[in-house]
């Protein structure tokens, strides 16, 4: 289990080193974190921005924050996974990054549910 939990946190640091793929993140968990109040808004009749923003409880905000982070986190080590598989030739270094993309994959799938 801690190297399941190692690798994430290495292919965090990894991703997180180019400035570019942290703005993919966060541009990815905001917009992520804004649809999650839209999607309730513009689906129920009659809903309006103040009273969806008064029935969600700081629960709701943290639960909602949490899944938008996690989600932009998993998108941006996947894009970065797949930019990387584009570029290197040598198989073994392939296998490992998308082995770890797979896994950050998994593991945002599953605490996401």
């Amino acid at each position: 289990m801690t190297r399941f939990i190692s690798q994430i946190f290495f292919a965090v640091r990894k991703v997180f080193q180019t400035k570019s793929y942290f703005l993919i993140f966060f541009v990815l968990a905001t917009a992520l974190f804004l649809s999650l109040i839209a999607i309730p808004l513009f689906t129920i009749p009659g809903n309006s921005i103040a009273f969806q923003l008064k029935i969600f409880t700081a629960q709701s905000y943290l639960l909602m924050s949490f899944l938008s982070v996690l989600a932009g986190l998993n998108l941006a080590i996947s894009w970065y996974g797949f930019k990387q598989k584009k570029r290197i030739d040598n198989t073994s270094q392939s296998v490992a990054t998308g082995t770890i993309s797979t896994i950050a994959g998994i593991f945002g799938a599953v605490v996401s549910t």
